[in-house]
This record gives C-alpha cells, structure tokens and sequence, in this order.
C-alpha cells in the first residue's frame, strides 16, 4: 500500500486540484472561508489532523459540483500529468514500480477522490487506486462525498474492502507493505507486516523510531 500525497509526491495532491483552471473561483473564494476557522483550529492542535481531514475533502468536493464525470477526470489528468510532474519523489515511485516487477499487487490509498487515485495508478503502474468517494446523481457530482472520507483509520477499512473482493486470502499482517508520511496514517502503517515511513512528518518520524519501523528520507 502507497499513500499518495507526501509519499509519492513531495506536495499535497489537492492543491493540483484548486489551482486546476477548470475550477469556478467563486467556489475557491467560499472554500477557504469556510474552511479557515477549521483550519485555525487544526494549527492550533485544537482539532486533529485527522477530523481536519474529514473536513478539508469535504470542502474539496463542493469544487466539483454539478460537473460530469468526464469534466472531473479531465481535471485529474491535468492534475497528474502537468501540475504535480515536477513534484514526484521519485525513489518512492522506483520501490513501488520494483514491488509490481516482483510481482506483489500495489494498492495506492489516499483522502483524495478515488477517481484520481485510480488515475494515479495508472500513471505509477500501481494495480489499484482507493480514495475517498464523490456523491453523483442523474450523472453531476452532488459537492457531497459517498461514505466516510478515505482518511486516518477509515484507510484501512477501504483496503480490507478492496482486498476482500480481489485477494481475499491475503493477510495486511502476514505478508502487507505500507508506506506513507503522516503521523494521521500510523494505524496504516500499523497494520502491515513491513511498513515504511515514507519522507515522515516530525511526529510520525518519531513514532517510527519508537516502533523500529524503517524510513525512507
């Protein structure tokens, strides 16, 4: 399992996506001040990365409301191939593509829609791309998010679901690989056999000391 933003990119993917020029500014305009008391908290520690989390892709998704599927993809290609190409760690991306030459199945999760991650999987040569879910109806998106966002514990939840229905004899415990960079993802680094602090924040970088984890930097 990759994590996506800071593991595979040295940058936080969603900024691809509101500096995309597909994007209304008004909308831009409404989400930082909707989300700037959440985020003055959240600097604050006086709320958790992780409920920020639920909160930032929640405002993220109001972006693409009433577009199209196709409209939405557009801007995640863009997103990949120009705005974020020159910010690829890519020693990250050289272990993933040697995990897939050894034959392990590759799995990148991230909070980020799962549109995106699954074009992103594309792209890195990963089997699969899990994210958190955008609402549709008559098909528009609705601004609104299907399900939990794909953050913090709710991360592992996703894979097993995944697994589950592809690969449902392997065990995360027994024979899984993880990698990803912030101190929110710990439960998924916890729960492989191998995992890999990925270019740690400072507080996960010091969890994976504690834990004798490996990290990459």
């Amino acid at each position: 399992m990759f994590d996506i933003a800071g593991t595979l990119t040295s940058i936080d993917v969603w900024k691809g996506l509101t500096a995309s020029p597909a994007i209304d500014p008004a909308r831009l305009r409404r989400l930082w001040r909707g989300q700037l008391p959440f985020y003055a908290l959240y600097k604050l520690r006086l709320l958790s990365e992780y409920r920020f989390r639920h909160v930032w892709v929640n405002g993220l998704a109001k972006l693409v409301r009433d577009m199209s599927e196709s409209e939405i993809e557009a801007i995640f290609n863009w997103m990949i191939e120009d705005y974020l190409t020159p910010y690829y760690r890519h020693d990250v991306i050289d272990e993933l593509q040697q995990h897939k030459a050894n034959g392990v199945y590759v799995v990148l999760v991230s909070n980020m829609f799962e549109a995106f991650s699954q074009q992103f999987a594309a792209k890195v040569g990963a089997d699969y791309g899990i994210g958190t879910r955008l609402a549709f109806a008559e098909g528009r998106a609705t601004g609104q998010i299907e399900g939990k966002p794909c953050a913090g514990p709710e991360k592992i939840e996703y894979v097993l679901e995944h697994l589950q229905a592809v690969l449902p004899s392997v065990s995360l415990q027994e024979q899984g690989a993880g990698y990803a960079d912030s101190f929110s993802d710990r439960a998924l680094l916890g729960a492989v056999k191998v995992p890999t602090a990925t270019y740690p924040d400072t507080r996960l970088a010091s969890f994976a000391q504690e834990q004798g984890w490996r990290i990459l930097q």
